[in-house]
């Protein structure tokens, strides 16, 4: 049991944090704030985030307390100033003196894998999935990680007038655009080689087949859409990335998942 002295002293230390946190406005856009970091990978992979989309330690994503889901956040080491940009989709960190947690992917951007933890920056650049954003700080030292700019893939090119009233505008005639995605919809940049597993016309189908090498054990996924004008987009299944002689292993597995077709391929490059 506390005594009346322990339970004030109890307060006045607790009552003076929660007060700070309340007063802190995450909504607010370009709004910045240093604290500690943490990372979350492999014994979370595939669970439901609080937002309900399975975490992915190999996509640019965080946990936060208090900001929209959707938001993007620039998170800056300010040990070594490398910089992600990062798409909230889950609630923490749970211990209060940390600020944000970041995916087993940003930790590595970050060089925050060996130390498990490191004092960083935030700041702002969206809050919410539909909100204004901001341009990330390119003066800092970072491989480029592209945030994603939509909650999903993109859609089919039309006219049709935007939250905004501002026009999307029509591609270019006979255009080609080919962009690359997680299976939750997060831009991503694979690199070296991959082995293109099959093609869909239906995005729904790509989703469920790369859900199915997840769940057998393939390392990595992804979705690479092209859109040329006036054709159907096309959905090609990517799974793994890397040296030739590390993919090469997990072509077995995707083969095994019935794709008897899939075949060793370098990646495309955004």
């Amino acid at each position: 049991m506390f005594s009346i002295k322990s339970k004030w002293l109890y307060w006045g230390l607790l009552l003076p944090i929660a007060i700070l946190e309340l007063s802190v406005n995450y909504s607010t856009l370009g709004f910045e704030i240093q604290g500690e970091a943490s990372y979350y990978a492999d014994k979370f992979h595939g669970r439901p985030t609080a937002s309900g989309e399975p975490f992915n330690m190999y996509a640019m994503t965080a946990a936060h307390r208090e900001l929209k889901f959707g938001s993007l956040i620039e998170v800056t080491n300010l040990k070594n100033n490398k910089m992600v940009v990062l798409r909230v989709n889950d609630r923490g960190p749970f211990k209060h003196s940390r600020i944000v947690d970041v995916s087993g992917a940003a930790a590595k951007e970050l060089d925050l894998v060996k130390d498990g933890v490191g004092q960083v920056k935030i700041r702002v650049i969206r809050v919410g999935a539909e909100g204004q954003e901001i341009q990330p700080d390119k003066k800092k030292d970072s491989k480029k990680v592209d945030p994603p700019k939509k909650e999903t893939l993109p859609p089919d090119p039309k006219t049709e007038p935007s939250k905004d009233n501002k026009p999307i505008p029509l591609p270019v005639k006979n255009s080609s655009q080919t962009r690359v995605y997680d299976i939750w919809g997060s831009l991503q940049t694979p690199s070296g080689i991959g082995i293109q597993v099959a093609s869909y016309s239906n995005l729904s189908n790509a989703v469920l087949a790369g859900q199915r090498l997840l769940d057998a054990g393939v390392d990595k996924v992804f979705i690479q859409v092209t859109a040329e004008t006036g054709k159907p987009k096309i959905f090609r299944l990517m799974a793994s990335e890397g040296e030739r002689e590390d993919v090469a292993k997990q072509l077995p597995t995707v083969r095994a998942q019935g794709f008897a077709s899939s075949f060793i391929k370098a990646h495309h490059k955004n």
